[in-house]
């Protein structure tokens, strides 16, 4: 599965500014999703689900990645 894609293909999925493969999104109406993937893009680092009455997210550090084959 290509994650990168798979983000990018969420409708109103953005980039955020500053960080390479990570995105926001809102699938449902009272709720933010942020996700970002590992340098290479194979795997996730986190997904961030925030209400929606946060002015914004943003992800300025994220835990250390998944042991392999755990996402």
């Amino acid at each position: 599965m290509d994650l990168q894609s798979t983000v990018t293909a969420i409708p109103r999925a953005t980039p955020i500014d500053g960080l390479d493969r990570a995105w926001t999104w809102r699938l449902h109406p009272v709720l933010n999703f942020a996700g970002a993937l590992t340098a290479d893009g194979t795997r996730p680092l986190g997904i961030l689900i925030a209400p929606c009455s946060t002015p914004s997210v943003s992800a300025r550090s994220v835990p250390r990645p998944l042991p392999p084959g755990s996402a």
